[in-house]
């Protein structure tokens, strides 16, 4: 099981709704250690946003529960989704995503995407805008999947218009991680039993 370190509730949340969906987000912020903390902690002093979980390269912090309604990617996708905010820049590129901080967020990341997948019955895919459409109109969990905030602004337009988590998230990679967490490890192998005739061979 994923370790969250923490439940502090952002206030901006509530309701209880179905959930097909998982929203990948930045937060906008520096790399730094107690980056998730910081992002929460700004929300309950300014009571505006908040997603159900905030990612930095050390620890999970939960702001909202899974199932309830956060303030994070317009009224469709926040019923819909569960939002995951992953500390640093839409902007930063390629080089940013693969530096240490963020290899270590994403791991983090990916297991807890794993999780939720599992638990919620979402596919591990990333959806298309059309993909996402369907899905909310399905209701459906198999029809759902992973997207992020950028595909959220283009298949509801009008409600949001963030591009996060930028065009140089590595999704391929990212999708690999969280299907490599989802997969159980291979049982070790038994020890092999040595007769007694097979002793005195030796």
């Amino acid at each position: 099981m994923v370790k969250i370190a923490e439940f502090i509730e952002a206030p901006n949340s509530g309701g209880n709704w179905p959930k097909v969906l998982l929203v990948v987000h930045d937060t906008e912020g520096r790399e730094v250690d107690g980056g998730a903390r910081g992002v929460v902690a700004y929300w309950n002093r300014a009571r505006t946003g908040s997603t159900q979980y905030v990612v930095d390269a050390k620890e999970i912090i939960q702001a909202v529960r899974e199932t309830a309604y956060a303030w994070a990617a317009g009224t469709t996708a926040n019923r819909w989704g569960i939002h995951i905010e992953h500390v640093g820049y839409a902007s930063q590129g390629a080089a940013g995503w693969a530096d240490a901080y963020s290899t270590a967020e994403l791991n983090l990341s990916a297991a807890l995407f794993a999780e939720l997948a599992a638990k919620y019955g979402i596919p591990i895919r990333r959806l298309s805008v059309a993909q996402i459409q369907h899905a909310v109109k399905t209701g459906n969990p198999a029809d759902g999947g992973i997207c992020g905030h950028a595909d959220i602004s283009a298949a509801f337009p009008g409600e949001t218009t963030h591009t996060d988590p930028g065009p140089a998230f590595p999704w391929k990679r990212f999708i690999g991680l969280v299907r490599a967490a989802a997969t159980p490890p291979p049982p070790a192998p038994k020890p092999k039993r040595v007769t007694l005739l097979e002793r005195a061979r030796e």
